[in-house]
């Protein structure tokens, strides 16, 4: 349980965010303390979780490049340092999705760790990049004699293999090496805090997230609940359903899940930013979100300016589109997306404060 003189240091430096709210503050089991974060403007009352990162061997963020994870680093190695918990435990992880995202993207994640004085690691998919994944599993998939919309293997919203076999898997790999590291005790199992930048505010879906909660990587073999057959329907094939499986946890290591600004506005991330000195991300100037710029969920607009701006990127989807025979997405092919880039207008900057005073490191 967290100590009152933690809770003290912990509530002292969450009054820098965000000015217009007030706190009250309890103490809790496993490790934490949750706040209730009071917004005086909309009466709404916020739960959130700070976790006692003395308790933790390795705090890992996961960084990405852009605003949100950015913001959190800052605001995690600000809260480490009143806590009195040395930087050296502390790791940035940046998973390395290729030529799929924008251009500099690791950099600018490295530069802002080490500009912090913060550990920084870079984890990838050892066969590939996303294009790549997506002709590897359509062309298994061909080879199993499936066509049409059954070879269609682009990540979407009910099928985000992008962010758990590019992302979570290889950061799950880094947290093992950390654990062998480390070398624990035969009979102890390491604590290990895993920070990833999720704002409920994205979207209704990541807004039902919960803000702390153990890992994924604690299973060595991942639990799954039953579920019913189904039989075929106009909409959909028939489910076999499955049996309940019971998880089997790693005997080394306990991983809790932080969000640290799941609560925080967009506003409130750029505020944090901006007081950080940090580098932000060249793309800010003209996107108000950095994921990979053909995101299934961006939508077209933003695949057309992305288009615009790096058409070898969409040249490099074009083709995957061609020898897939299937679209990036149901909601447009590429082709589409390259000829609507073709009639922009050169975009303006969206930069949430004047472009002419750049923040730079003090």
């Amino acid at each position: 349980m967290t100590s009152p003189m933690r809770l003290v240091h912990a509530t002292e430096i969450l009054e820098r965010l965000p000015a217009a709210v007030s706190r009250l503050a309890r103490i809790d089991a496993k490790r934490c303390t949750l706040p209730l974060f009071h917004d005086n403007d909309s009466e709404v009352f916020h739960e959130t979780v700070v976790p006692d990162l003395a308790s933790y061997k390795w705090i890992v963020i996961n960084l990405s490049g852009g605003k949100d994870s950015e913001a959190m680093l800052f605001y995690v190695v600000s809260l480490a340092d009143a806590l009195g918990v040395p930087r050296s435990r502390i790791v940035a992880v940046y998973a390395d999705l290729g030529r799929v995202v924008w251009g500099q993207t690791r950099e600018y994640a490295e530069a802002q760790a080490g500009m912090l004085g913060v550990r920084f690691e870079v984890v990838r998919r050892e066969k590939g990049d996303l294009l790549e994944y997506v002709l590897d599993k359509n062309a298994r998939r061909r080879a199993e004699g499936k066509t049409g919309g059954k070879a269609v293997s682009w990540p979407s919203g009910g099928a985000r293999w992008c962010t758990s076999d590019l992302k979570i898997s290889p950061v799950t790999t880094l947290i093992t090496r950390l654990v062998n590291e480390a070398d624990p005790a035969p009979d102890h199992r390491l604590c290990i805090l895993n920070c990833v930048g999720i704002r409920a505010e994205e979207s209704a879906k990541r807004k039902m997230k919960t803000v702390f909660a153990p890992d994924p990587a604690n299973w060595r073999v991942t639990p799954l609940t039953a579920k019913p057959a189904r039989p075929a329907t106009r909409t959909g094939p028939a489910d076999p359903g499955r049996e309940e499986r019971k998880g089997i946890p790693h005997g080394r290591r306990e991983v809790d899940r932080w969000l640290p600004v799941f609560h925080w506005t967009a506003s409130e991330v750029w505020d944090e930013i901006r007081h950080s000195r940090l580098p932000w991300h060249w793309a800010y100037q003209y996107v108000d979100r950095v994921s990979c710029p053909m995101c299934f969920g961006a939508g077209f607009d933003n695949w057309a300016l992305a288009a615009y701006l790096v058409p070898e990127l969409a040249a490099d989807y074009l083709d995957a589109e061609i020898r897939t025979g299937t679209t990036f997405t149901t909601a447009a092919s590429m082709a589409q997306v390259i000829a609507a880039a073709k009639h922009l207008p050169p975009p303006l900057s969206t930069l949430p404060w004047d472009r002419t005073t750049p923040v730079r490191r003090s």
